[in-house]
């Protein structure tokens, strides 16, 4: 808590919130200051009638009368004119400054305010009254700011009081500034020891997975052949299901042991060759296009970028793959990409005349284990999308979807020239 006053002092405080009126006049009285108040310019004239004030708070935007009308109105009157006057604003604008000391304002607050740093001023107000009041020979200056001419009439220390208010709230902004970059910059460090723990977690727990479950499958395989001939029809149908799912959660790990290594197990970038990795990625598809046969055609000339050629054609084949994947049965495959500079940026485009997918799935096929068909119609994980959008975003770009159902698909990505 402050020290208190060495004597009673009025403060007259006005503001048209009656919650922040009432919490400021809390704050007064604990430091045992005299407090009234005015909802608005012109109550607080009329309060000024009645009762003299040592220091006025006011806030700027009010109804029926302004702060800065309010201080202009008092610095006319004979009787006012050298009482403190404290100016509660968010000081947006350098212009509220010269408005200040137009109107005869001593200091600025800014809102939200610091309890203590309000008091302070109050307790450095009180104690320069009587300098003030020696001080109180106007002068007269003429001054140019942001393409405007502007007169001021203000005495000497009423400016330095104003100026040195207006410093004093930005040294204070800029600490809060300071200590919240601090606090973000902490957080963004915590944040990335708890993905980077994630991912190699993910890793460890996918590759030791892996050899238990080969052993259950192995297993499987030799109690179907050992005891084949001795075994009914329900056996060998519960056989086969321990056996498919065990090669879908093995399919599943896979595939998040690639998820997980995009962040975990990624290459160097160097400089790659976007054809070279298009034209490995589709050597790598080749018993999926021979089956489906489609029409692959290409629009723009294929750059050069910097990053990770293992991760690029992952991200070409499991665009591509999609393509195979979702195809319409009633019509040939046609896909085709595209490429474009945009800026700093080369945008990439896969487009299909598939089945389509519906808007509101937009966002939710990027998600991890995100699947929109039943397994038994179209094989996959659903962690293929998860692991473009990971590696286009380690990449610096962004990756997004433009679909028509029944129609056909479009995925767009970007990356940095």
């Amino acid at each position: 808590m402050s020290e208190l006053p060495p004597c009673a002092v009025d403060i007259l405080i006005v503001e048209d919130s009656s919650t922040q009126s009432m919490q400021l006049r809390h704050l007064l009285e604990k430091n045992g200051y005299r407090v009234f108040s005015a909802r608005h310019g012109l109550e607080a004239l009329t309060r000024l009638e009645e009762h003299r004030p040592l220091i006025i708070i006011s806030d700027v935007a009010m109804p029926e009368m302004d702060g800065y009308e309010l201080c202009g109105r008092i610095r006319q009157d004979v009787r006012f004119k050298a009482i403190p006057f404290i100016l509660l604003t968010a000081l947006s604008d350098p212009r509220d400054v010269v408005r200040g000391l137009q109107c005869g304002a001593n200091n600025f607050i800014v809102k939200p305010y610091d309890d203590q740093f309000l008091l302070s001023h109050i307790h450095y107000l009180i104690a320069n009254l009587e300098l003030r009041r020696s001080a109180a020979a106007e002068m007269g200056i003429e001054i140019y700011f942001a393409g405007q001419k502007h007169f001021v009439t203000a005495d000497r220390l009423q400016m330095i009081d104003l100026l040195l208010s207006s410093y004093d709230n930005a040294v204070q902004k800029n600490r809060e500034l300071q200590r919240a970059t601090e606090k973000l910059e902490s957080q963004t460090r915590e944040l990335e020891r708890s993905n980077s723990e994630l991912e190699q977690f993910g890793y460890v727990v996918s590759h030791d997975l892996q050899e238990p479950l080969r052993a259950i499958t192995g297993f499987l395989d030799l109690l179907h052949r050992r005891y084949h001939e001795q075994l009914d029809e329900k056996a060998e149908q519960y056989i086969d299901f321990a056996v498919n799912g065990a090669k879908r959660m093995q399919s599943l790990i896979h595939d998040l042991l690639a998820y997980s290594r995009v962040g975990t197990h990624s290459k160097e970038f160097v400089e790659v060759d976007c054809r070279v990795v298009f034209q490995d990625a589709l050597a790598n598809l080749r018993a999926a296009i021979e089956e489906n046969n489609p029409e692959i055609g290409q629009e723009g000339e294929w750059p050069k970028v910097h990053g990770d050629p293992v991760q690029l054609t992952q991200l070409f084949q499991n665009l591509v793959g999609n393509a195979l994947k979702f195809h319409s049965t009633d019509r040939r495959t046609e896909i085709r990409i595209s490429v474009v500079r945009q800026g700093s940026y080369w945008e990439f485009s896969v487009a299909d005349n598939g089945i389509g997918i519906e808007e509101k799935d937009f966002q939710r096929i990027f998600q991890v284990f995100q699947r929109l068909h039943e397994r038994g119609k179209y094989p996959g994980t659903g962690i293929g999308l998860a692991i473009c959008k990971k590696i286009v975003e380690r990449h610096g770009g962004t990756i997004w979807v433009e679909s028509v159902a029944n129609q056909g698909t479009t995925f767009h990505f970007t990356l940095p020239v």
